[in-house]
């Protein structure tokens, strides 16, 4: 045998040497993961079904139980719970409306409208109504 046959046979065996510890070293790796998977799965407890995580009930012990006296124990609620304020300017209606129209219309241009707001001019049609509208909307910024 030439020496250069030697030599190539060394670099086999070396090789086959280092291949075989590489595949020695990924089997463990791959062992020591999955062991660690499993400790992590064993850590979070038993797995749970969907039906108890959907259908679960939250079943307080007595001395838990609901009480309504304990919701008046908030300032807040006990003085606001049934209170409910609404706006002057949601309660009112159409004749209320037009009395305070009247109103200021009398004091601040001195104009007396008709009783009934049917009988105003700028009420009498549709083209008026819509021209009404869109002043009205044009004043107020819409």
């Amino acid at each position: 045998m030439c020496m250069d046959e030697q030599v190539a046979q060394e670099e086999e065996k070396e090789d086959e040497v280092l291949h075989s510890k590489n595949a020695r070293r990924r089997a463990n790796l791959r062992k020591k993961k999955e062991a660690d998977a499993e400790a992590k799965e064993n850590a979070k407890g038993p797995k749970k079904s969907m039906d108890d995580v959907l259908f679960r009930q939250n079943i307080r012990p007595e001395s838990e139980s609901f009480k309504a006296e304990s919701l008046f124990e908030t300032p807040v609620l006990a003085s606001g719970l049934n209170r409910v304020h609404h706006p002057a300017a949601l309660q009112l209606t159409p004749a209320k409306l037009y009395e305070q129209i009247k109103k200021w219309a009398e004091t601040r241009f001195q104009h007396t409208l008709p009783e009934d707001q049917r009988k105003l001019k700028c009420l009498q049609s549709v083209g008026l109504k819509s021209a009404l509208l869109r002043d009205l909307c044009k004043s107020i910024g819409l």
